[in-house]
């Protein structure tokens, strides 16, 4: 049944190139019976697949130089440290991580002044604890690292591309005790 549900579903959506295919072939046949001739066919149907060929390339090209942020844990002399890390060829500009609200207790993140990550870099995210009744805590503990376990944080780290500083992306990401931190969702396009 999922076989007959994923064909009927990829013929409803079928990926670009197979529309690509079908407008070349639509087109140089068009072309070939209004030529009377099979090159002419063949010449339309192979300019529109190398044109469909140079677009996608030149959208992967682009695609290739965005910046995609991860979190990760980093074991070091003094425990654990929580990284956000540019794993690309773009630069990641305005740098935010949403701050989580739970029970009474708010963590903050922190990038140390840190608003732009280089290709290859990453910065040291530093977590605040802050108790909303009693004011700030400072940051958690080893053991209230290990409480993690159980209820993991969730939040996201928004950034910025080079040629839209308006338009916000983000990796949305679920942070339990050391070393574990999984990517939930991602919006890097």
């Amino acid at each position: 049944m999922d076989k007959l549900r994923n064909t009927l579903y990829w013929l409803a959506n079928p990926p670009a190139v197979w529309k690509w295919l079908l407008a070349a072939t639509d087109i140089g046949a068009l072309a070939g019976i209004l030529a009377w001739s099979w090159e002419v066919f063949a010449l339309v149907y192979t300019a529109i697949l190398i044109l469909w060929l140079a677009l996608e390339l030149h959208r992967q090209n682009k695609i290739s130089h965005y910046p995609t942020l991860t979190v990760r844990w980093v074991s070091g002399q003094n425990g654990w440290t929580l990284l956000v890390d540019n794993r690309s060829s773009g630069i990641a500009f305005n740098i935010t991580i949403d701050q989580i609200v739970r029970d009474h207790v708010a963590y903050a993140f922190n990038l140390n002044g840190v608003n732009t990550i280089y290709p290859g870099e990453g910065a040291e995210i530093q977590i605040r604890r802050t108790d909303l009744h009693k004011g700030v805590i400072g940051a958690p503990t080893t053991d209230e690292l290990r409480l993690l376990d159980g209820e993991a944080l969730v939040t996201r780290v928004y950034f910025s591309r080079s040629e839209d500083l308006r338009m916000r992306y983000f990796t949305e990401v679920e942070i339990k005790n050391p070393p574990t931190v999984r990517i939930l969702n991602t919006n890097w396009y």
